[in-house]
C-alpha cells in the first residue's frame, strides 16, 4: 500500500512540484535479537517500532513495512531537512525505549535513510533507491543514525 501511495505522491510532485520525502529505516542488528531472544521477541520489537512510528507521524504521512525489519515512511509536503528532524526524533525515541519480553529488557536502535523527491528521478522507484542508499550509508557509518541522500553521498557510497 505504501508503495502505491509513493507512486501517487510522485505523480503529484511531478505535476505540482510539492516537496515530499521518503524515509527507509531498519532495526540495527535485528538478526542478533532474533538469535538471542527468539522470533517472538523480534515480533514484539517490530510491533513496538510500528506503534512508535504511528505515534510520531502525522495523519497525512504514510508508513508501512518494507520487508523483514525495514519500514518506509512517506512524509508528504516535507523537505529533506524537516524529514531529518522527524527521523532523529524517531531514532532518539527508539534509542531511549525498550521492549520487555519474557522478563528481559531488550533495547534497540534504528538506522534511517532519507530521500527528498527530485525532478531528476525518473520514477518513484528511484526515490526508494535513493532512500535505501542513504540507509546503507547510515549503517556503514556506525548505525543508529539518519542520513540524507545527496548526489555527493551516492558517489561516496560507491567508493566504499
Amino acid at each position: 500500500y505504501w508503495e502505491h501511495c509513493i507512486q501517487r505522491e510522485f505523480a503529484r510532485f511531478n505535476r505540482h512540484d510539492n516537496i515530499s520525502s521518503l524515509i527507509i529505516l531498519d532495526i540495527d542488528h535485528f538478526k542478533n535479537v532474533n538469535d538471542t531472544h527468539g522470533h517472538l521477541a523480534g515480533d514484539e520489537i517490530i510491533r513496538y517500532l510500528a506503534n512508535e512510528i504511528n505515534k510520531i507521524k502525522r495523519t497525512i504521512d504514510i508508513a508501512g513495512r518494507y520487508g523483514g525489519e525495514e519500514f518506509a515512511i512517506l512524509l508528504t509536503d516535507t523537505d529533506a531537512e524537516s524529514a531529518l528532524v522527524f527521523a532523529n526524533r524517531l531514532r532518539l525515541t527508539i534509542e531511549s525505549g525498550h521492549v520487555m519480553h519474557e522478563d528481559k529488557k531488550i533495547e534497540i536502535t534504528i538506522s534511517l535513510g532519507i530521500a527528498q523527491f527530485e525532478q531528476t528521478a525518473e520514477d518513484h522507484k528511484k526515490i526508494i533507491a535513493h532512500a535505501d542508499e542513504a540507509l546503507y550509508i547510515s549503517k556503514r557509518s556506525g548505525r543508529n543514525r539518519a542520513t540524507v541522500y545527496q548526489q555527493e553521498t551516492q558517489a561516496q557510497a560507491n567508493i566504499s
